[in-house]
């Protein structure tokens, strides 16, 4: 098993993980940094904004994201920039 976070990942581990089925996985290490970043953002962003945080990306940054709309905009930007690569 691969874990994500703790080391870099090398062209081995990517084959690895591509082309003979070994499992990838997300280190405890990496999760804590994880939410900690979270917890940092949430907190540092009350009444601020932040591109790409409470704005939209690009053209649309001039626009206020609201609350219940953040997450939805960061999930969005993930799928954006991940086309192309498979399912």
């Amino acid at each position: 098993m691969r874990f994500i976070g703790d080391n870099t990942l090398t062209l081995s581990d990517f084959c690895e993980i591509l082309f003979k089925g070994s499992e990838l996985s997300v280190s405890e290490n990496a999760l804590e940094r994880v939410a900690k970043s979270f917890t940092f953002l949430q907190n540092f962003s009350t009444d601020k904004i932040i591109y790409g945080i409470n704005t939209g990306l690009g053209p649309m940054a001039q626009y206020h994201i609201s609350d219940e709309d953040k997450i939805s905009l960061q999930y969005n930007a993930i799928l954006s920039h991940s086309a192309g690569t498979g399912e």
